[in-house]
């Protein structure tokens, strides 16, 4: 299995402002233990930047949150819509490095997130969401997103790659 850890959005623009209200410390947590899963694995790392907002006086508000724990090695892709497989590089990319299982963690969960997980899907990918890597202004999101889509912890994606 080759695998892609797919992190969207997870932007001070969208989070400084209220980091404690959507728990972004714990669910950055879990994305950067995902990701050193991931690493140690070898496997494929990217976090997805929307620049659909970008303008001269709020670039370096586009930058990722400082819990985030991103290594040289790891990808980022830009973007403009919701989706972060459209009128982006990243399906040839993914398919460049033979990946064919997607996770996705990040925000928001009702918006880019599920964008960006239905997106992988139509391209043929076995896609899930990182248990408690997703967070969203609205709490019920989330849980809808848990509840109507696939989703993988990070215990079992230990145990998958450890072969117990």
């Amino acid at each position: 299995m080759k695998a892609a850890l797919l992190v969207v959005d997870m932007q001070r623009l969208f989070l400084d402002h209220q980091k404690d209200a959507l728990n972004v410390p714990n669910t950055c947590e879990y994305i950067n233990y995902a990701a050193d899963l991931f690493r140690r694995q070898e496997q494929v790392i990217v976090y997805i930047k929307d620049i659909e907002s970008r303008t001269a006086d709020n670039e370096s508000q586009l930058d990722f949150v400082n819990e985030l724990q991103i290594a040289p090695s790891d990808h980022i892709i830009e973007k403009l819509h919701g989706n972060a497989f459209w009128e982006t590089s990243l399906h040839k990319d993914l398919q460049k490095a033979g990946v064919n299982f997607v996770v996705v963690p990040g925000f928001s969960a009702e918006h880019c997130v599920l964008a960006t997980y239905l997106g992988a899907l139509e391209r043929g990918y076995k896609t899930a969401i990182l248990q408690q890597g997703v967070t969203s202004v609205n709490p019920a999101a989330i849980q809808e997103l848990y509840r109507d889509r696939h989703m993988v912890s990070y215990p079992v994606l230990e145990a998958i790659w450890s072969g117990g």
